[in-house]
């Protein structure tokens, strides 16, 4: 037993260093490649860049760099904890509509006016109804597979009200703005914005990771949970509001960015098991380089830049096709 803990210990860490090693990687070429590009050796030995390659790197690159990395490692680690508060491997904060309410508040603080906080709160408020609403809705079936369908039913009502807001908003100002926004982009981020979020969003990743043994006896059940001390229904709160939290302030800096939250923490469990303090550790790293990843090739793979919402969904839906077939079979 203490060699079997111990070799998955060793995993663990190994896992952990190698996901260290490609962020590192990610990072250095996602500061390299781009429409202008910069010897990579120049960007590690920090010489002989010219005025344009630090101007590029300083005030382009380096915000989206850092917020694919939070946000990533946001979207990943809520939908690790989503999975292990319900027990269910099919949600996140996408497919529980968490998303799509907080992407209709934001586009509805668009509309009233371009205050930032006004948008951040709508986020979090309407973010926060469309949880309360799938978990009411979800306590009439029996079935484990009525979360994830509560979920769908909510996001499509959100995305209705979404939809309302693009028929009645200016085309030529609120529209144009609501539309790029609601199919998630980091081509907007600026330092300024980084500095508002990055403390908020990397102290909730660390009070988060803190509670994966809590997770871990959640997963139980809440009788096994109550008999160990615990009390199943205030954690599930606090931890409802610290994702939706955390959800909503992504959603309203960046967009929707689905499937991250659903696509990453299965990898991990995959590769480590199913113990929820080294799965939110290492969603951590994963999502950073996941989106990391695919915000570089949203800048060069095409001829234009391509929103990161369209290509997370690309391939986010083939693979929860596959976990449907495979929890079907």
């Amino acid at each position: 037993m203490e060699k079997f803990l111990s070799s998955q210990n060793r995993k663990f860490y190994l896992v952990l260093v190698v996901s260290v090693i490609f962020n590192i990687v990610f990072i250095l070429l996602s500061m390299s490649l781009g429409r202008y590009k910069i010897d990579i050796k120049n960007i590690l030995f920090f010489k002989n860049l010219t005025s344009i390659d630090r101007a590029v790197l300083i005030d382009v690159r380096l915000p989206r760099i850092m917020a694919a990395i939070l946000y990533g490692a946001t979207l990943s680690q809520t939908g690790a904890v989503y999975q292990g508060m319900f027990n269910n491997p099919l949600v996140s904060s996408y497919i529980l509509g968490v998303s799509s309410g907080a992407g209709f508040g934001a586009a509805l603080g668009i509309l009233l006016s371009s205050n930032i906080f006004l948008i951040e709160g709508l986020a979090f408020i309407f973010g926060i109804i469309a949880v309360i609403l799938t978990l009411t809705i979800s306590r009439a079936k029996s079935e484990s597979i009525s979360l994830v369908l509560s979920g769908f039913v909510v996001g499509s009502l959100f995305q209705s009200f979404t939809s309302f807001l693009k028929y009645v908003a200016d085309p030529y100002t609120k529209l144009p703005s609501i539309v790029f926004w609601l199919m998630g982009s980091l081509s907007q981020i600026t330092l300024k914005d980084i500095v508002i979020i990055a403390p908020i969003l990397v102290l909730l990743l660390v009070v988060l990771a803190l509670f994966g043994w809590k997770l871990n006896i959640l997963s139980f059940g809440d009788e096994e949970a109550i008999s160990l001390g615990e009390n199943p229904r205030l954690l599930k709160r606090v931890l409802i509001f610290i994702t939706t939290l955390q959800s909503a302030l992504v959603v309203s800096f960046a967009g929707v960015i689905g499937w991250v939250g659903l696509i990453i923490p299965h990898t991990v469990r995959f590769l480590v098991g199913y113990d929820n303090s080294k799965v939110l550790v290492l969603s951590i790293f994963f999502g950073s380089g996941f989106l990391l990843l695919i915000d570089t090739l949203s800048r060069i793979v095409f001829p234009v830049e391509i929103p990161i919402g369209i290509l997370t969904g690309i391939i986010g839906a083939p693979f929860f096709f596959v976990l449907i077939r495979r929890r079907h079979n």
